[in-house]
């Protein structure tokens, strides 16, 4: 009994980069998405390494910050610096990892303390004070 495939009419020669293309992406990624042991997450531990992501990426962004904060101190542009740190305080304020409350809070004391000074509402060894207190609790 012979079987006889007739592949004539598929056209191989689009196919094959998709094929390949859907190969190399799906590849990029699971190594992305895979933790560095290589084994497979249950639905639990892939929440704590979605947070552990989550909480990394908003420190580094709250770092970010804080050294903006301190750049601040020795601009004197109120509008420009009330403007940009109204910004960051809509970003941190968006921020939801549970672990960095203390952080963000320090954060807008910091921020405020800062559009204080810029206004000349506060001196500006209180503004230091309160991005120094913020930049030790994101170390």
């Amino acid at each position: 009994m012979e079987i006889e495939l007739d592949l004539s009419e598929l056209q191989l020669d689009w196919w094959l980069p998709i094929v390949l293309g859907a190969l190399l992406f799906f590849g990029f990624v699971g190594y992305w998405v895979t933790p560095d042991d290589g084994r497979i997450l249950t639905p639990q531990e892939w929440q704590v390494v979605q947070a552990e992501r989550q909480y990394q990426r908003e420190l580094t962004q709250l770092r970010e910050y804080g050294c903006q904060l301190a750049q601040f101190l020795s601009t004197q542009d109120p509008v420009r610096v009330q403007l940009q740190v109204q910004r960051m305080m809509d970003k941190v304020s968006q921020m939801t990892s549970p672990a960095l409350a203390s952080q963000r809070r320090a954060f807008v004391n910091a921020a405020n303390a800062v559009i204080a000074y810029q206004q000349g509402q506060a001196s500006r060894d209180e503004a230091i004070a309160a991005v120094q207190e913020f930049l030790d609790a994101v170390k």
